[in-house]
């Protein structure tokens, strides 16, 4: 799967996501956007999904883990461009709270 990475702001980034987001991908993404929150000192990080047509489970548990890296140095993460299956995985897995959206 594709991943572009913009630095919005000094302090700001953007990851733009394409192709499905599964236990296919989920490995990939996990490693390049774990060391995104490491490397890049961005206090605010958000990911368009408008170009992902499915987000599976493990995406979803990957979304997690970088909402507590980001949470845990005082960060933020937004989702942006959420199409509707995606919305739907994050309020099944009851998330819908934490997620900024």
């Amino acid at each position: 799967m594709p991943l572009r990475f913009y630095q919005t702001e000094p302090h700001q980034a953007l990851v733009k996501l394409e192709g499905n987001f599964d236990s296919d991908t989920a490995p990939e993404i996990r490693k390049s956007l774990i060391k995104i929150v490491k490397n890049k000192g961005s206090e605010s990080l958000k990911i368009d999904f408008s170009e992902v047509p499915n987000l599976g489970t493990a995406g979803v548990a990957v979304l997690v883990e970088v909402l507590r890296a980001m949470t845990r140095k005082g960060g933020a993460l937004e989702l942006v461009g959420l199409n509707d299956n995606a919305r739907q995985m994050i309020r099944l897995a009851r998330l819908g709270e934490i997620f900024q959206t």
